[in-house]
């Protein structure tokens, strides 16, 4: 099956030169991967052997709680390697209110980004916080998805942020917006699940997780009540895709929910329809 991966951290040597050692060191000790950079060439042959089609490349600004951040620039040019297999999602950070809101505009209008980041936890900000509203606002207007996380976080994140139910009112008032719920707001899994089944505009992720570890509640609800609203992702370098895609193969689930799961949800909410993006096959 093809597959788009919404949720990647590029590990390259542009992005590691300006991310403080601790952000990573607690995952790379949990998950056990290598703190060695990686280049373009080296995720496109990734995904070339895990048969992804697509990934989308994160962006993250935490300047004002942590002082670094991973430029959108930087990602926009990362994006521009290899177009045919990227996606950027811009990073604003909430706390600068206004010129967070600027900073987007240019992020999708010039630098061509294609949803938006944000990480609670890190940022420090409640999302319905009604100082940030212009924010979601703005994304609203832009029509770009707006990938959150939610649930605990292994890079130093303080915990009360990342409640998923702050995203239920932000659904209610900006119904146009697509409110994408990273790592389905573990260990709030039921929280995030009644959000995506109550709010139609939101949409469960399923990062950082092994498919095998991911409690049983995800997939019955993931079949039986909103399967054209649950995303692959990694959280690479967390989790590679060809262990995450290999384990899914092991998920009691019809073969027409696992495409959707897997690419046809991402396609639409990022290009407005279920197929016919480039692939690995098109000599791109």
């Amino acid at each position: 099956m093809k597959a788009i991966d919404i949720h990647v951290h590029p590990y390259t040597e542009e992005v590691l030169a300006v991310t403080p050692d601790w952000f990573w060191g607690h995952a790379r000790k949990t998950f056990n991967f290598d703190g060695s950079p990686i280049t373009v060439e080296d995720m496109v042959r990734s995904m070339d052997e895990a048969g992804v089609e697509m990934s989308a490349l994160l962006a993250f600004d935490c300047e004002t709680t942590h002082g670094w951040k991973v430029s959108n620039e930087v990602v926009a040019q990362l994006v521009a390697q290899r177009p045919d297999r990227f996606v950027g999602f811009a990073s604003v950070d909430p706390n600068k209110h206004e010129l967070a809101v600027l900073e987007l505009e240019h992020a999708v209008r010039d630098l061509g980004m294609r949803g938006l980041k944000l990480h609670p936890p890190t940022q420090h900000f409640y999302p319905n916080d009604r100082a940030h509203y212009p924010l979601w606002a703005k994304a609203e207007e832009l029509g770009i998805p707006v990938l959150v996380h939610t649930g605990h976080n292994q890079s130093g994140g303080r915990m009360q942020y990342g409640d998923p139910t702050y995203l239920d009112e932000v659904a209610l008032d900006f119904p146009n917006l697509k409110i994408i719920l990273a790592h389905f707001g573990f260990p709030w899994v039921n929280q995030a699940i009644s959000v995506v089944w109550i709010r139609r505009n939101c949409y469960l992720e399923l990062s950082g997780w092994s498919p095998k570890y991911i409690p049983e509640t995800v997939w019955r609800y993931a079949k039986g009540i909103f399967p054209d609203r649950v995303l692959f992702g990694t959280d690479a370098p967390v989790m590679t895709a060809a262990r995450w895609l290999k384990d899914f193969e092991g998920i009691a689930l019809p073969d027409d929910v696992k495409h959707k799961i897997l690419y046809a949800n991402s396609r639409r909410l990022l290009f407005g329809d279920e197929g016919g993006a480039p692939g690995p096959d098109s000599g791109g």
